[in-house]
């Protein structure tokens, strides 16, 4: 039994069955909030993939879902408009992109679908002028998260399919920064040397204000040999900082720190700690407002040796304060903190534009 089912069967229970086992004919009623085209057959709710509003086609009824079924397409009876030949030869197996399916007038149109949606549900959709899309354009994706596994002589590094835990070797991405997308090839051929047969790790790419911030999580513990290929690597790429973790939530280990690695939100300056979240494009963003950084990141140096305290505050303009760092001392007598924001002040600003690109 794979992860998946012991997550929608804890008990170990065997798995639904479906109500039929061959074919049948649905009508795709709208696309939902995750990208799966949404239809109705006696009562049963199905998703079906890279589907559009009116498709009609005939499919069977796949694994269970909380709220339905996975749909399994088997032919295209009737194709409704809005359909777009899809830009990235991955598309369809790879599960980083759901949309690109959709001409521009359908995603445009189904993006504020979706916005009316929640805010019809929470009853807040009355009087709100829902304004036009910020877009942005192909190419301009500030961070991703990649899978890498060694198999046999072969080394992969992309995203995982669609539902799975299986890995899609990317060679390019049309989504992600120019920043990003050349590093591809170099950092398989880095994770190559490195990697032995079946050992896997997550790659984390986070475009800055002064670099790439690269973060290896798992994969073998390096050794004298695997530092200096990576601290190599970091020179020739000139990247702002290389850093890894062991596991899931240890703090990062610096490998090559080569510039602070910096964020600006408006007049403010921050430097996150490695792989957390910062704003997920450039062309069209739209300033947010910084909600933790969990590292210890006390102003002048990375990592802190001072104790447990409240660090000097940051301020806006006008003196008022709204982030301090709190410390304390963790396992195995690491400083560990985060920057802790205070109230807003009444004269902050927070827009609540989006930016929006086909990745999800």
């Amino acid at each position: 039994m794979t992860k998946a089912h012991r997550r929608q069967n804890p008990a170990g229970r065997k798995p639904e069955e479906p109500p039929t086992r061959g074919p049948v004919e649905i009508t795709v009623g709208r696309v939902g909030a995750r990208g799966d085209g949404v239809a109705e057959w006696q009562g049963h709710r199905l998703f079906v993939p890279q589907a559009l509003a009116g498709d009609r086609l005939m499919a069977r009824f796949g694994a269970r879902r909380s709220d339905g079924w996975e749909a399994v397409p088997v032919s295209l009876i009737e194709e409704a408009p809005g359909r777009a030949e899809p830009a990235c030869r991955h598309f369809g197996t790879c599960g980083g992109c759901a949309l690109q399916h959709m001409d521009d007038a359908a995603y445009v149109a189904w993006t504020a679908q979706v916005v009316e949606t929640v805010l019809s549900r929470a009853g807040l959709l009355e009087g709100v002028e829902i304004r036009p899309l910020v877009r942005t354009p192909a190419g301009g994706r500030r961070r991703a998260v990649l899978s890498a596994a060694k198999r046999g002589k072969r080394q992969w590094l992309g995203f995982n399919e669609r539902a799975s835990h299986r890995l899609v070797d990317v060679n390019e991405c049309l989504v992600l920064g120019s920043e990003l997308d050349r590093l591809l090839e170099p950092l398989r051929e880095l994770l190559a040397g490195w990697l032995a047969d079946g050992q896997t790790l997550d790659v984390a790419l986070t475009v800055l204000e002064d670099g790439v911030d690269l973060v290896l999580e798992g994969g073998p513990e390096p050794d004298l040999a695997a530092l200096e290929a990576l601290a190599a690597f970091a020179e020739r790429h000139d990247l702002a900082r290389l850093t890894r973790r062991p596991r899931p939530g240890a703090p990062a280990e610096p490998i090559a720190l080569r510039r602070q690695g910096i964020v600006r939100f408006g007049d403010a300056t921050v430097s996150p700690a490695p792989a957390l979240s910062s704003r997920p494009a450039g062309k069209g963003r739209r300033r947010w407002w910084p909600r933790r950084w969990r590292q210890p990141r006390g102003p002048g140096a990375w990592p802190t040796s001072s104790p447990a305290a409240v660090r000097s505050p940051s301020r806006w303009p006008g003196g008022r304060r709204y982030m301090r760092w709190r410390g304390m001392r963790g396992p195995c007598g690491r400083w560990r903190g985060a920057y802790v924001p205070l109230a807003v002040p009444a004269a902050a600003s927070v827009s609540s534009g989006a930016t929006c690109s086909r990745s999800r």
